[in-house]
């Protein structure tokens, strides 16, 4: 079995890390604030920059900034 490359945008390592730091999986995350844990994946991978979707992320973490 082979390892994915994964690409993370400065915010999508902000957001796993936030997350690993919480103890919260991506999938309680994203139903917490609302949307769907393919979404939150998205926007981790840089392949959704919905600011909607950013401004649901920053306001669920309590993010100060966010990171472009």
């Amino acid at each position: 079995m082979s390892a994915r490359n994964i690409k993370r945008t400065p915010f999508g390592i902000e957001i796993k890390m936030e997350l690993i730091r919480r103890g919260m999986t991506s999938r309680d995350f994203a139903k917490s604030i609302g949307i769907a844990e393919t979404t939150l994946c998205d926007v981790i991978a840089g392949r959704n920059n919905s600011a909607a979707t950013r401004e649901k992320i920053v306001a669920g973490l309590e993010l100060k900034e966010i990171p472009e």
